[in-house]
């Protein structure tokens, strides 16, 4: 029996790995699973909290509008009645109408990109703000932000999918959701540091707001497109092993997540007319309601229990 018949016999795949030589990996077996163990590792103190800062920031321009409205948003830009509730909706007019486009235009991209450019053109928007003088152009702003912020949102469970088997996806997907919730925390203290110790001759403090919150986001937006990790393919030498690679590459394919899979019009009707996915969007739109209220709102709701603007 020959040597390559005895490694197919023994469950182990040769596979090109980019270079002269070929690379073995096991497919069962200790072995595997302490290469699988390793993969997961790296992957989790790499690809998880970076998606998870990207998040934040998105978190976080979306809600400094709250904490602008304290910093007196609302007589610079000449604000009346519902206007400044009317600008915080188109924000999310935007943000639902452009989802889905942002998934098919990361079939023709790749996710580096789409991330990443998205970041920089809201970090615009966010940082735009410190511009406005009326309810027309905070009301733009904030639209095109929205268009602009739901590039990440969606995209990085897809993301993790490339990268994780679908049993592995949960809490990883939560971690990064989850880490929204810091926007609250750092956005308060961030407008509380303007408030208090930030002044300039010619910019309001609402202004000087938009303007630190919104130009790191443009910088990182900047970074992303060349450090966030588009495929198993694309994992860098100096990151994983060619065994990690070439493993990374076979989970992925595993559960049909590569980004180059085409669209089967016959799943996503079938997704569509799916009860269960319905449910998810009504307990889904339940959950962002009072959260998009929450964090809008907070800061004028504590100002009306009687604290100063900077306390609250």
């Amino acid at each position: 029996m020959s040597e390559k018949s005895s490694i197919e016999k023994a469950d182990v795949v040769a596979v090109e790995a980019g270079s002269s030589r070929d690379v073995i990996v096991p497919q069962s077996g200790p072995e595997r699973d302490a290469i699988v163990k390793r993969l997961k590792l790296k992957l989790d103190f790499r690809l998880v909290p970076y998606l998870a800062l990207l998040y934040l920031f998105n978190a976080l321009d979306r809600g400094n509008i709250g904490n602008a409205r304290l910093a007196g948003i609302e007589e610079g830009t000449h604000l009346k009645g519902n206007d400044f509730y009317n600008a915080l909706s188109f924000f999310y007019f935007g943000y639902t109408i452009s989802q889905i486009p942002n998934m098919f235009i990361m079939k023709k991209v790749t996710p580096a990109v789409l991330v990443g450019v998205t970041m920089i053109l809201w970090g615009v928007c966010s940082t735009a703000m410190a511009g406005t003088k009326n309810y027309s152009g905070l009301v733009a702003a904030r639209f095109f932000m929205g268009v602009f912020e739901a590039g990440v949102g969606p995209a990085a469970p897809i993301i993790l999918s490339f990268f994780y088997l679908r049993h592995e996806l949960a809490w990883r997907t939560a971690l990064f959701y989850g880490s929204s919730t810091f926007a609250g925390a750092f956005g308060g203290l961030i407008a509380y540091g303007v408030a208090k110790n930030l002044t300039h001759e010619s910019l309001a403090p609402w202004q000087l707001l938009f303007i630190i919150e919104g130009i790191p986001t443009i910088f990182l937006g900047i970074v992303t497109i060349f450090v966030l990790p588009n495929a198993p393919e694309t994992l860098e030498r100096w990151f994983v092993t060619p065994e990690e690679k070439q493993v990374a590459i076979e989970r992925s394919r595993s559960g049909h997540n590569t980004d180059n899979s085409l669209l089967d019009k016959r799943q996503l009707f079938a997704a569509l007319k799916d009860h269960k996915n319905l449910f998810t969007c009504l307990i889904y739109i339940g959950l962002n309601i009072p959260l998009a209220s929450y964090t809008s709102f907070l800061p004028t709701i504590v100002k009306l229990m009687g604290y100063e603007d900077a306390k609250a």
